[in-house]
């Protein structure tokens, strides 16, 4: 320090020889110079003699060497045998860049994946983030882009790292313990950075790469990876992943369970999803929306019988049931044709006081169905006034299904009544009433009844595809010439035409049969409606050798 400061006297006695008006700028560079020499002297000073040279990593963010420079705490090695003095030095460096990669992949993954992590802390506190790229207001695309390239650069580093722990023989349990890290938060980090960018197939490397370094799971471990799956959807990679997981003996939580019944459910592994209800019975109360899924799963089966099963356990267990839950089982056990289980099943939600599980339209509406389904005329209609009674209006499947029920039974008058009643109410028909009412015009058409239906065929009729409409007009077609009703006739070519519906060859022939009986402007209208289908029938055919 005494030769830094005479070298400062001696500048300024230079300094006030000279002229300060004429050598200003001199003045200054020699200011300069001086304050650069002692602030060389401080660093090598306060360093021991050696200059270290401050680097950055590819992110930005600040290296530092010197923590596992050879001979350092953090790689203490025994020199006491001069004959292994390389081999350790060669070590130490190997040993080093392992552990600076698992050091910046730790580092990335506090400060990018953990959106209750450090920077966020600081932030509540008052204090800007250590790296602003990672943090936004309002979650901004910068703030994405910059979270995939972190995660794109940790899983180029855990690549090299895999290769140098292949090469120099290492274990990653070793890199864990000198850089203080643990190795299940390594590579749940390395999870996410997969999830980050849709690396689907790298989690099943990662994860054997855990299991091969014998790195001891827990339960923890094993739900977080779960449920970041579950959170992007990776059914298949779950499915795959999971003996991994589980290898070293880990017993599966409730959460993994209910994870793996979802899995196992949306890839259409039925009998695993039921294995793992199974095992979350045993080991907790099931909770809604995994007893729906499992319901599900029997629905796709068609066993209403497991079905009512889990409904009955739900009920033992006291797990609250709510309305789409009561609808559920009910639509399975409707679809099977077993009305007295749904009919029980309603009933004992009618007589539930909690008021938790409330039928609605749709409950009564099941219920009605599956009376239809089983012919049971009366009963479906009881179900009508049963709705009122609980202050229940119907609405369109309401009607439909009881119109259907009637005409099942072969009630036509039945099934019009309804569709009056329906129209009373201004709830309109749609394509499932139009064909059901033209069902019913078969045995005994009517005016009145064929007109009703091309009514309801002109507001429907373009909702319907070509093939169920081309049908629907057919049947009114041939009802209409059943009655034998010209007008009705013309009225039904018209109206097919207009929505697109070529009238058959049939249909056609006899429409000039009938043209052929009548005279007058009848005739010529009912040439007419055949159109150009028609046109080639109503040609004089010429004889064979006739000029």
């Amino acid at each position: 320090m005494s030769m830094e400061l005479g070298f400062i006297k001696a500048l300024s006695i230079i300094m006030d020889v000279l002229e300060p008006g004429i050598l200003f700028e001199l003045r200054m560079e020699l200011l300069l110079l001086a304050a650069m020499i002692s602030l060389y002297m401080f660093t090598t000073w306060h360093t021991g003699g050696k200059f270290r040279q401050i680097s950055k990593d590819p992110l930005g963010r600040i290296d530092s060497p010197d923590k596992y420079d050879r001979g350092s705490h953090s790689l203490s090695v025994d020199r006491s045998s001069p004959g292994s003095e390389t081999s350790m030095e060669r070590t130490s460096e190997q040993q080093a860049r392992l552990c600076m990669i698992m050091d910046e992949i730790m580092d990335v993954g506090l400060q990018n994946f953990n959106c209750k992590g450090k920077e966020h802390e600081e932030l509540r506190r008052g204090k800007l983030p250590s790296k602003l790229g990672s943090f936004s207001k309002n979650g901004s695309k910068f703030e994405v882009d910059t979270t995939k390239g972190a995660a794109d650069h940790n899983l180029q580093l855990f690549d090299e790292f895999c290769g140098l722990l292949d090469r120099d023989g290492l274990t990653v349990v070793e890199i864990a313990r000198i850089t203080k890290h643990n190795g299940l938060d390594f590579y749940n980090t390395m999870v996410q950075s997969c999830v980050k960018i849709g690396k689907k197939r790298k989690v099943a490397e990662i994860l054997t790469h855990l299991a091969n370094h014998n790195i001891p799971r827990n339960v923890g471990f094993c739900e977080g990876v779960l449920k970041q799956l579950a959170g992007i959807h990776w059914v298949k990679e779950a499915l795959h992943v999971y003996p991994t997981l589980t290898s070293d003996g880990v017993e599966p939580s409730p959460v993994m369970c209910s994870c793996m019944i979802c899995f196992a459910a949306d890839s259409g592994e039925h009998e695993l999803a039921k294995h793992f209800y199974s095992r979350l019975c045993s080991l907790a109360t099931p909770n809604l929306r995994t007893c729906m899924t499992m319901l599900q799963v029997h629905s796709k089966q068609r066993d209403w019988q497991a079905a009512l099963a889990v409904y009955r356990e739900m009920q033992v267990r006291e797990v609250k049931i709510d309305g789409h839950m009561l609808n559920m089982v009910t639509g399975i056990c409707a679809a099977a044709g077993m009305a007295s289980e749904v009919e029980k099943v309603l009933a004992e939600a009618e007589a539930d006081v909690s008021e938790f599980v409330l039928p609605d339209v749709v409950s009564y509406n099941t219920l009605m169905k599956a009376y239809a389904q089983c012919r049971d005329y009366p009963n479906a209609v009881k179900v009508l006034v049963r709705m009122r009674v609980h202050g229940l209006e119907p609405n369109n499947i309401t009607y439909n299904s009881l119109i259907d029920a009637a005409a099942c039974m072969g009630k036509a008058a039945a099934a019009w009544e309804f569709y009056q009643d329906m129209v009373t109410c201004g709830i309109p028909g749609d394509k499932y009433t139009c064909s059901i009412l033209i069902k019913t015009l078969s045995p005994n058409p009517t005016g009145d009844r064929i007109s009703k239906c091309l009514d309801i065929l002109r507001e429907v009729g373009y909702f319907c595809d070509q093939k169920l409409r081309t049908r629907l007009y057919q049947n009114v077609i041939e009802a209409a010439f059943k009655l034998g009703d010209s007008t009705l006739l013309i009225h039904s070519f018209t109206q097919a035409r207009q929505h697109r519906v070529r009238p058959t060859t049939a249909a056609c022939r006899q429409l000039k049969e009938l043209a052929d009986h009548c005279k007058g402007p009848s005739g010529i209208a009912l040439k007419a409606a055949a159109g150009d289908e028609g046109a080639a029938l109503f040609k004089p055919q010429r004889m064979v050798g006739c000029p």
